[in-house]
């Protein structure tokens, strides 16, 4: 059941290339086995609109790479917020590996593909180029 639940998952990042919704069943696996760059937000956060926006531009742009952009609503999934340490919104955290890094700078695309690009190597699949 985790395998297609994950072969699920990425199939909406690699098909639809918009950010993978994370939850309290997905979230744990999915950050313990690959790199993943996860904004969370919530409904009522008006300042997590833009930074969404920016999330979707870096799914299509990192969507054949070795990293997930993923977004966790912190509205519903309540408890992953809580055992993250998420404490404003929205908050963009970094996961490689057994680290964890907070972002704490402009959130836009440049800025936030710097943040990528300082922390990890982007190895693109180019063997899906059209």
């Amino acid at each position: 059941m985790k395998t297609f639940l994950l072969g699920l998952l990425l199939w909406q990042i690699i098909v639809l290339a918009k950010p993978l919704e994370l939850n309290a069943h997905t979230f744990s696996a999915t950050v313990a086995r690959n790199n993943v760059l996860v904004l969370f937000h919530t409904n009522w956060c008006k300042n997590c609109r833009p930074v969404h926006q920016v999330f979707e531009a870096l799914s299509a742009e990192l969507r054949e790479s070795n990293i997930i952009i993923a977004t966790v609503d912190a509205g519903t999934q309540k408890t992953v917020a809580y055992k993250e340490a998420i404490r404003s919104f929205p908050s963009v955290v970094l996961y490689h590996g057994s680290h964890r890094h907070f972002y704490e700078g402009n959130r836009k695309f440049d800025d936030v593909m710097r943040f990528i690009t300082s922390r990890i190597s982007i190895a693109r699949d180019d063997s899906q180029e059209k």
